[in-house]
């Protein structure tokens, strides 16, 4: 299942083609990192699975000249750098099969009027779990008043990740049993994929989870930063909640219960000190590794510990499948 990634000037180093042509008949499939129709690589195209095309700031004529010169060569066109919603709409037009890019994690604001009475009740709800004096009572009646929210908890203690000797009598019970920072974290995502809108709702909210996770990693690996663990765990989960709402990040974070800071670096005010920490993620979604690494440095933080903590962050996001498909 492992596909090999090769660009066109690696490939006219004469020992590469022939690493190429080895590979391919191991079973390998290859990919074109950028295709330009050079006639040296024709090889190359003939023996890749996916083409792709860089589409940023280009224009719909030249998107269409490039792949139709790709299409001749029977290989899955892949459209890369797609930067925005109106880019993907254009590059699904015109035939392309994969998409890379960040054009899924951009808001598409599609009302400035208030938000709903729903989402307001679940804003009011996570305030309750963020309070600084825990009321474990005061949680399982805010719970158990919303009868989805109650079944999904019941639901999600019923699973193969617990193994509780005794039944579960109330939400109360539930609750208890859960213990505060559990009930936060689950509830968290709960109430997050409640608010979610769009087929990509549930990738969002998978990858707003690894957010979440791997800043509250780094957070724990480097107190010297003197970051809240469970502030940055809160600053990852909710950054890209403008995208799953539909509402700009602005009017989002007077409802959240962070503190200024947290607010400021969701909507990406410059000179904040959690920022970079922002970027340093979509550096490592997005694969641009040597952007990441300068990042990386100049936090004066570990590279291989960094990437540590985003694949435990990816395992610990996949485990949550069961939030995910009850939402």
């Amino acid at each position: 299942q492992t596909t090999v990634l090769v660009t066109e000037d690696i490939y006219r180093n004469e020992s590469v083609q022939q690493g190429v042509d080895k590979l391919k008949a191991d079973g390998f499939q290859i990919a074109v990192s950028d295709f330009s129709g050079s006639e040296d690589c024709e090889r190359l195209y003939k023996n890749s699975y996916i083409i792709g095309i860089s589409v940023q700031n280009s224009t719909r004529e030249k998107i269409t000249a490039v792949l139709d010169a790709a299409k001749k060569f029977g290989a899955i066109p892949m459209a890369r750098l797609v930067e925005d919603a109106d880019l993907f709409s254009v590059c699904q037009e015109k035939g392309f099969g994969l998409f890379q890019g960040a054009f899924s994690k951009a808001p598409d604001i599609v009302s400035l009027t208030k938000l709903s009475s729903n989402y307001v009740t679940r804003f009011k709800l996570l305030k309750v779990i963020e309070a600084k004096d825990p009321d474990l009572q005061l949680l399982a009646e805010k719970i158990q008043s919303d009868a989805t929210i109650s079944f999904r908890l019941l639901s999600y203690l019923n699973s193969a990740s617990f193994a509780f000797s005794q039944k579960i009598k109330s939400i109360s019970h539930a609750v208890n049993m859960l213990g505060w920072n559990k009930i936060k974290t689950w509830l968290r995502v709960v109430l997050l994929s409640d608010m979610s809108q769009g087929d990509e709702s549930s990738e969002l909210l998978r990858t707003s989870s690894q957010r979440a996770k791997i800043l509250e990693l780094i957070s724990e690996k480097y107190p010297f930063w003197g970051f809240d663990p469970n502030s940055l765990h809160m600053l990852g989960l909710f950054s890209l909640l403008d995208v799953m709402v539909g509402a700009s990040m602005a009017e989002l974070v007077t409802y959240l219960p962070l503190d200024g800071k947290l607010k400021a670096a969701l909507c990406r005010e410059s000179n904040n000190e959690y920022l970079p920490f922002l970027t340093l993620i979509q550096y490592f979604e997005e694969a641009r590794w040597d952007d990441a690494k300068v990042l990386v440095q100049q936090l004066n933080l570990d590279d291989s510990e960094v990437r540590e903590a985003f694949q435990i962050a990816v395992e610990w996001a996949e485990d949550l499948d069961i939030i995910f498909d009850a939402s």
